[in-house]
């Protein structure tokens, strides 16, 4: 429960060789936004012990993708991002349902003496070109006149897809 309940410092913890937890669920909800370039995977985690280290396996409809070694650093935070789109069984063609099926297998793999692994979760990143251009409105400036050295503050809503983006952008003029 502590890799998948979404705290990055409650960690699944072992020391055996070979050990493997398998994720068989993931939280995309995404469902036609567009064409998908790329899907990688990361961990959050770290390692006591040189040599030893988390092997992150992706797990498709078709069976195993391949591995993915060295997913964590030796002190705590985010592994490399892994691209699995051409993985071994990786669909040749990426759609969203695959995505929302994507598992993974999470493995401690030692090639040293034993030592802790810890891992907090697993990222999913989807790179993808939308389908069409979100509708933006509700644009303000925080200036009405822009000169040089003013830090202008932009927002704007859009919501396209289900997603509810309210960020604000600024943006300084030299």
């Amino acid at each position: 429960a502590n890799m998948v309940d979404g705290v990055l410092t409650n960690s699944a913890t072992t020391n055996n060789n070979g050990d493997t937890q398998l994720l068989n669920a993931n939280n995309n909800t995404g469902t036609n936004l567009g064409t998908i370039i790329s899907v990688e995977i990361r961990a959050y985690g770290d390692y006591t012990t040189a040599g030893d280290e988390v092997r992150l396996r992706p797990v498709f409809t078709g069976g195993d993708g391949d591995n993915h070694d060295g997913a964590v650093p030796s002190t705590p935070g985010w592994g490399t991002w892994f691209d699995i789109t051409t993985d071994t069984n990786a669909p040749g063609t990426w759609t969203w349902t695959n995505v929302q099926d994507l598992d993974v297998d999470v493995e401690h793999y030692k090639s040293a003496a034993p030592g802790l692994v810890y891992v907090g979760q697993i990222d999913i990143q989807v790179n993808y070109t939308i389908n069409s251009a979100p509708l933006i409105n509700n644009i303000t400036s925080s200036h009405s006149i822009i000169k040089g050295g003013d830090t202008i503050t932009f927002s704007a809503n859009t919501t396209f897809n289900g997603i509810n983006d309210t960020d604000v952008d600024t943006l300084t003029i030299y």
